[in-house]
């Protein structure tokens, strides 16, 4: 049987982050490879997902957002939307603070700033490859849920069937007496009748 995954499309990152050189520097690095969405808070990063949380594969959030931790806001990503790929955006001090969000699940993975193209790059990558990888997975299970649905119901309709069948089977096998009785008793009532108009 031919699957009917649908072929990868072009996924969207989005960055979060209250710097705007940040924001603007991983829009030239990354736009060429990937559709870039920014946000310079947590609150349009979630107004960002809530108005396409489909087409968003990866979410990338800085740890020091105005008013919220990276972590925190990552957290709660993971709690609502958890397909997406979450990374934390960090600096060498918060290296910590990664790697324990890392150890609870929170973030799949920690990238430094300042920018490093040669890294965040074959990071996004990674990233991206495995989201595709994942998403197909799932339909592919869900395809194979609905033949295995699919085959259990055939099932159950042609074993109806064939328990019809032999219930039927058996009341005209139990008819069979009830029929013969039937025609001997009708049979020595009309040689009785006749014998009646014999006169002799």
């Amino acid at each position: 049987m031919l699957s009917t995954v649908s072929p990868p499309v072009r996924r969207k990152v989005l960055y979060v982050d209250d710097e705007k050189l940040s924001l603007k520097y991983f829009q030239e690095i990354v736009s060429e490879e990937f559709d870039v969405l920014t946000a310079p808070s947590a609150e349009e990063g979630w107004a960002a997902l809530e108005q396409d949380p489909t087409g968003v594969a990866i979410v990338i959030s800085d740890q020091r957002l105005g008013g919220m931790q990276g972590t925190d806001f990552l957290t709660r990503l993971r709690e609502k939307h958890p397909a997406i790929t979450r990374i934390l955006a960090t600096a060498h001090s918060d290296i910590a603070t990664a790697v324990a969000a890392i150890n609870d699940g929170a973030i799949y993975q920690y990238i430094h700033k300042p920018w490093d193209p040669d890294s965040l790059l074959p990071t996004l990558r990674a990233a991206m490859d495995g989201f595709i990888l994942r998403a197909e997975r799932k339909q592919l299970l869900t395809e194979k849920a609905a033949i295995v649905r699919d085959l259990i119901v055939s099932d159950r309709l042609a074993g109806y069937g064939v328990l019809a069948e032999g219930i039927n089977h058996h009341l005209r096998n139990a008819l069979v007496p009830v029929e013969v009785f039937l025609q001997l008793a009708g049979g020595d009532r009309n040689q009785t009748g006749a014998e009646a108009m014999d006169p002799e």
